[in-house]
């Protein structure tokens, strides 16, 4: 689209281009004495209801924030076709600041979270909800001042009058616990020293429950807690990319077998037929099972690898001489005369006294409780089973009430988007607190990566909400 003009503006390049909308980064194409501003072009395409328009314009005009982008106008070009006229930010995303700096102080921290409570709180008292708060949807000024963007899902509400009238919005509570989510990503980066330490997993912990979203107060509590961990300091934002050193903590990598072979088993599109002729629901329930044992074997041989190293190659000489000895005597000792072998009807009735049945063991693993929950999440979609979702989310979490929310879409005719399936190819653990787990999710299809976390209660791990890339 370069080359072009547009509303009055001529086009430089294209930003991006979605189901929505081409965004275009332009500048006046009339010729001006100072330097040309850059601005940002959001055509809307025909069939996006003009009311996701005017709610995702009015998020950004409702409450005076330099924590948002501005919206200078609203013109219609050829077709009847909305076009927005937005603030351009050049600055890099929260996402890519943690991907190239690695880690943070806990004064940056503050100063990139407390914006975005303020902003968020303020948001909602004016009866507007977020919709898609992650770490793809934080922008920076070239000062490290944080914006809070991709306001597509933007909604309107009848502003509530009190602060406890307002937690009783279950969109409300669902931006909450993203934001919560996304705090307790940048906590988990921090680094500081062991009282320190202890302050920033007590805050995750806090985080990640129920009583912060259900709390009429939370951006007060939150900021609260958020000033407990130290001082505001400057974000370091120029130079990212090269700050990273050898040095700084990289997240803990899982093995990618369980991300491609996970994709399989929950569905993904195939031409192999089963050599055997079984259901295809059995046949993904083998596939998930070889899977699962695949990864205990991994998991099994690296532990195995760690125990042994500190073992000199001089005992392992002596051990298996002593091993080989041991297991000669026994097969010697072991060998019985003729006339001690037991008859067929007494081995028989042993044997089958022996046999004591054994359940399978509750999978505590939760790399593996991942791969089975979003099996069987794909599966409560296939069969458009809300109770089936019980089994994967916690009942009052903002996971279950979005897949409700899917699987009631799906149900009025509507179609699934394969991103909110969370196929992945890769997960990484990004933060490991007691019974919650962050996973951050990547796959082929999408270079943004989608974040679950997993809470452990007395059912075993539960999904408790879930980002999508945008």
């Amino acid at each position: 689209m370069t080359n072009q003009s547009l509303a009055g503006y001529r086009i430089v390049r294209t930003i991006a281009e979605t189901a929505r909308a081409v965004t275009v980064l332009a500048q006046p194409a009339l010729p001006t004495e100072s330097p040309a501003e850059l601005v940002v072009l959001k055509c809307y395409l025909n069939g996006v209801p003009s009311s996701s328009i005017l709610a995702e314009c009015e998020a950004m005009t409702s409450i005076s924030s330099p924590h948002l982008p501005a919206v200078y106008d609203l013109a219609s070009v050829s077709g009847n076709r909305l076009v927005a006229v937005c603030e351009w930010i050049p600055g890099t995303s929260l996402s890519k600041l943690l991907k190239s700096r690695g880690h943070f102080t806990a004064g940056e921290a503050i100063t990139i979270l407390v914006p975005l409570v303020e902003t968020l709180a303020r948001l909602h008292r004016a009866g507007i909800v977020h919709g898609g708060v992650s770490v793809d949807s934080v922008l920076f000024r070239e000062s490290g001042s944080p914006v809070l963007i991709g306001l597509s899902q933007a909604a309107r509400f009848v502003p509530q009058s009190t602060p406890a009238e307002l937690s009783h919005n279950s969109a409300v509570r669902s931006d909450i616990a993203s934001l919560t989510h996304l705090c307790a990503i940048v906590l988990s980066v921090v680094r500081s020293d062991s009282s320190g330490q202890q302050k920033l997993e007590d805050g995750i912990a806090w985080m990640t429950s129920t009583l912060l979203t259900n709390d009429p107060q939370w951006a007060a509590a939150l900021e609260e807690r958020l000033f407990a961990l130290g001082a505001p300091e400057p974000v370091r934002v120029v130079g990212a990319d090269s700050s990273a050193s050898q040095d700084d903590p990289q997240p803990r990598r899982v093995s990618t077998l369980l991300g491609s072979a996970a994709t399989e088993a929950v569905g993904a599109p195939s031409d192999r037929i089963s050599v055997f002729g079984i259901p295809s629901w059995l046949q993904n329930e083998l596939v998930r099972g070889l899977v699962a044992l695949r990864l205990r074997l991994s998991h099994l041989r690296t532990w195995a690898r760690r125990w042994v190293a500190p073992v000199r190659p001089r005992m392992w000489l002596l051990a298996g001489i002593a091993t080989a000895a041991l297991v000669t005597a026994l097969l010697v000792a072991g060998v019985a005369p003729p006339d001690a072998i037991e008859p067929p009807e007494l081995l028989s009735s042993t044997s089958h006294s022996a046999v004591v049945p054994t359940a399978s063991p509750v999978n505590a693993d939760p790399q593996l409780a991942l791969g089975e929950l979003l099996f069987t999440r794909e599966r409560c979609f296939r069969d458009l089973s809300e109770g089936c979702l019980r089994d994967v989310a916690q009942a009052d979490s903002p996971a279950f009430m979005a897949d409700s929310e899917l699987i009631g879409h799906i149900i009025s005719g509507g179609e699934l988007n394969n991103e909110v399936l969370l196929r992945f190819d890769e997960v990484l653990v990004t933060q490991e607190l007691g019974d919650s787990v962050i996973f951050s999710l990547t796959s082929s299809a999408n270079d943004k990566p989608a974040t679950v976390l997993l809470v452990k209660g007395e059912a075993g791990w539960r999904m408790r909400s879930y980002t999508l890339p945008d």
